[in-house]
């Protein structure tokens, strides 16, 4: 996943594309849907690309408990992306999704302790 620094396809690109009913059911608090609308912005897939817009739907639907989006919060907070880089946040969200079984964090985590 992206969050590991593997590259998106453009399959994953077209599953994460924006919608009007995509942002309805974000703002309806859909964790699911505000991970997806945070990838939309991330990757400016059928909306312009804004980063900032992206770490704050991670933000929101990582704080309900979506693994995929701590993730993606983790790898923003590592990567500067839409904040600056604070590897503790990035440790933070990355062990939170880990503590879930995503594979991801817990090979990012691996990275980040490697390089210590």
């Amino acid at each position: 996943m992206w969050a590991t620094g593997e590259v998106i396809t453009s399959a994953f690109r077209y599953a994460c594309r924006y919608s009007p009913d995509l942002v309805k059911k974000a703002e309806g608090g859909d964790a699911e849907a505000q991970n997806t609308l945070g990838m939309s912005y991330l990757m400016g897939s059928g909306i312009t690309q804004d980063p900032k817009k992206a770490l704050t739907w991670f933000k929101k639907s990582a704080e309900q408990g979506n693994a995929g989006a701590q993730c993606s919060l983790a790898a923003c907070y590592l990567r500067g992306i839409g904040a600056e880089i604070d590897e503790e946040k990035a440790v933070k969200w990355y062990t939170k999704a880990a503590k879930q079984g995503n594979e991801d964090a817990k090979e990012a985590l691996e990275k980040i302790k490697a390089k210590q």
